[in-house]
C-alpha cells in the first residue's frame, strides 16, 4: 500500500472541491440560460389579443364583463383587443 502524504492530500481535496465547484457553476449557468430561453418562448407564444366566438350573446353588460376580465386577466387595455363573437358551451 502507498502512502500518501499530507501535501497530496491537500492537493487532491481542494482539486476535488474546484472541480464540485465547477460543475455547480456549470448547472447554474445551464438553469439561467434555459429560464431566458422559457421566458423568450412565453413572450413569443402570448395568446392573441381578439376573442373569438366565445358565447353567442349580445349583452352589453355581458360583453363588458368579458372584456374587464380578459383585460385583467391579459395585464391589458381594453382597447388593445375587440370581441367580435361570443358563444356559449354546448
Amino acid at each position: 500500500m502507498t502512502r500518501i502524504s499530507l501535501l497530496e492530500s491537500v492537493v487532491v481535496a481542494v482539486i476535488s472541491m474546484l472541480v464540485v465547484f465547477a460543475v455547480l457553476m456549470l448547472i447554474a449557468f445551464l438553469i439561467y440560460t434555459l429560464n431566458i430561453i422559457s421566458s423568450n418562448l412565453q413572450e413569443k407564444q402570448k395568446p392573441t389579443e381578439t376573442v373569438r366566438e366565445i358565447l353567442s350573446i349580445s349583452d352589453e353588460e355581458t360583453i363588458a364583463i368579458i372584456s374587464a376580465t380578459l383585460a385583467a386577466y391579459l395585464g391589458a387595455e381594453l382597447s388593445d383587443f375587440k370581441i367580435r363573437n361570443i358563444r356559449g358551451l354546448d
